[in-house]
């Protein structure tokens, strides 16, 4: 088979011969590497630079792998060739197949992780090193030639793989040291199991607090009512509704956020559809006791201490730096609500980054400001607060996470 690559890997079982001929104008370097099954075992390099037209023939007995690097696109002639930009990090195994060789093509060690299941249910495992640069013969007993048999290999990097004859593979195998339903020739010491992945896990939190900014009184809010409020109202009046969920004590510091997603339920509305976005909010604020009623609260009552109001982050002695509260510029999650019905912000990469930065930094955690639509009138939208009497229609924060 012939071949014009920059860096090749060729099987060799017995006996090989290999020829590298330079078919371009200019001169050439190529380094042919043979690599031993053998553990740790020294590898025999031949190096050559070639004229144009020029051949290199190479020899070699043994078991292992030969890798050519070329410095020009030059022609091999003399085997099965696998390229090394097309090594796989796992895949599915032939049962039929007998033995494989694996090639490691990177300047760290890899450990391939070899499983076979029987109709869905696990049955053996083994843990096989392959030192950097370097090549190991495994051989796959035909232990697993029922109809439900399935061979799988996973890599901690991409590795080349390719196959030995059954007559190399019963060699082999006599010399093996151990054995399980997948046995490693090369007498390398096995490795400590790998750690598993931490399988995702899901939450759904309530909000901590929640209240509504009411723009035309900075001593108006609804701390502790069954609703909150976003958008204009048909007086051209602004709502702003604040939302701060307590992630770090439901989630373990160190876990990796994966999914985030918010869900509220809208309850009343004049308007039709309208975009409503979250931002992260950049002051601490907290939710009071005032409480407007369900007939009537759209338009708040008198605050109380330590309600959030459109001046106030706490009433009545901690402002905010701009009136209607402190937030970031841009969204982290946006969605259009129209009808009665529960509305999902998420899940988006900025909704994930934020929940993550709320674990890794709790201090940090302010919550969101839910912003309506305020460049028209008649935009406000009712939603259900965490002191609602219907817990299914709650503010929720759908978090999925895998711990550390």
């Amino acid at each position: 088979m012939a071949a014009a690559l920059a860096e090749l890997y060729v099987p060799v079982s017995g006996d090989a011969t290999l020829r590298v001929v330079n078919p371009t104008e200019q001169r050439a370097t190529v380094t042919i590497e043979f690599l031993e099954t053998a553990a740790l075992a020294p590898s025999k390099t031949t190096r050559a630079t070639l004229a144009p037209g020029e051949e290199l023939r190479w020899n070699a007995s043994g078991f292992g792998a030969a890798r050519i690097v070329m410095s020009e696109p030059l022609t091999v002639n003399g085997g099965t060739l696998f390229n090394a930009e097309k090594a796989i990090a796992g895949s599915t195994l032939d049962g039929r197949q007998t033995s494989i060789g694996v090639v490691n093509p990177a300047n760290a060690e890899v450990v391939i992780g070899i499983e076979l299941t029987r109709d869905r249910d696990f049955v053996d495992r083994v843990s096989i090193v392959v030192p950097a640069r370097g090549t190991r013969f495994i051989r796959l007993d035909r232990l697993f030639d029922a109809a439900g048999d399935r061979l799988t290999f996973t890599s901690s990097q991409p590795v080349v793989i390719f196959g030995y004859d059954e007559e190399h593979a019963t060699f082999a195998a006599a010399t093996a040291t151990t054995r399980h339903r997948v046995v490693a020739v090369a007498p390398t010491p096995q490795p400590q199991p790998q750690p598993q992945p931490s399988t995702p896990e899901t939450i759904v939190i309530t909000p901590s607090k929640d209240a509504t900014l009411y723009n035309e009184d900075g001593s108006l809010a609804n701390g502790a009512g069954i609703h909150f409020f976003s958008g204009t109202t048909n007086n051209a009046q602004v709502r702003r509704a604040l939302l701060a969920f307590d992630v770090a004590s439901k989630i373990p510091p160190g876990s990796t956020i994966t999914r985030a997603s918010l869900t509220m339920h809208m309850t009343r509305t004049i308007a039709g559809k309208e975009p409503m976005q979250l931002r992260r909010l950049l002051a601490d604020w907290s939710e009071g006791t005032s409480n407007a009623g369900g007939a009537r609260d759209g338009i708040g009552t008198q605050a109380k201490n330590g309600d959030a109001t459109w001046i106030f982050a706490s009433f009545p002695d901690r402002r905010w730096n701009k009136p209607g509260g402190d937030f970031d510029a841009a969204a982290d999650a946006s969605t259009d609500v129209s009808d009665f019905a529960s509305y999902t912000w998420g899940t988006s990469a900025s909704m994930v980054a934020r929940v993550q930065s709320w674990v890794d930094q709790p201090a940090t955690n302010f919550g969101w400001l839910l912003l309506g639509q305020e460049a028209a009138v008649r935009t406000a939208k009712m939603f259900d607060s965490r002191q609602n009497s219907v817990e299914a229609n709650r503010p929720s924060l759908t978090i999925e996470f895998t711990k550390p």
